[in-house]
């Protein structure tokens, strides 16, 4: 895990007084949230925060592992598909 001192970093003065409040921060860039800030007394000892979620790799190898779909699904799609009244033309063809 990263740890930056306050020196790094410039937090403004309405996000200090807000964690303080113990609300949660969110940073966003270009619209998308990126970042969250929390009081660190909202953390608390018992979690483990060093890593948060799934890295990419374990959600690929998770992804290796799930079964393929057996040969009646197929026949399914094929048959919703050409019970289909209207189909849009292809975006990508």
């Amino acid at each position: 895990m990263l740890k930056l001192t306050a020196e790094d970093i410039r937090i403004p003065k309405i996000a200090r007084e807000a964690i303080l409040r113990h609300e949660k921060v969110i940073v966003s860039s270009h619209e998308y949230p990126i970042l969250a800030i929390l009081n660190i007394d909202d953390i608390g000892t018992d979690n483990n925060y060093d890593q948060v979620g799934k890295s990419f790799g374990a959600i690929l190898n998770e992804l290796k592992n799930i079964p393929l779909p057996d040969e009646g699904y197929f026949k399914e799609l094929a048959n919703i598909n050409v019970s289909q009244e209207f189909s849009p033309t292809n975006p990508w063809g």
